[in-house]
């Protein structure tokens, strides 16, 4: 298990309280799919609103679990 601040990650981007881009990315790196490249182009798509902070927290998530991830295979 990896936890994820996304609380900190979330208020870091702009977004306050609304952690689901954040976890988001932090869980496709974690199984390893879909791609970031997705996860940004589907954010841009379909969040209703924030685009650029979604994204933000988004690839926040997937870096922050990427950099765990490579400490335990370390």
């Amino acid at each position: 298990m990896i936890p994820v601040d996304g609380l900190g990650i979330s208020r870091r981007n702009g977004l306050g309280r609304i952690v689901n881009s954040a976890l988001l990315g932090g869980f496709a790196r974690a199984i390893e799919a879909p791609s970031l490249e997705v996860l940004t182009r589907t954010l841009t798509e379909e969040a209703p609103k924030l685009h650029d902070e979604n994204i933000a927290a988004c690839e926040e998530g997937y870096r922050w679990v990427d950099a765990r991830m490579q400490k335990v295979a370390a």
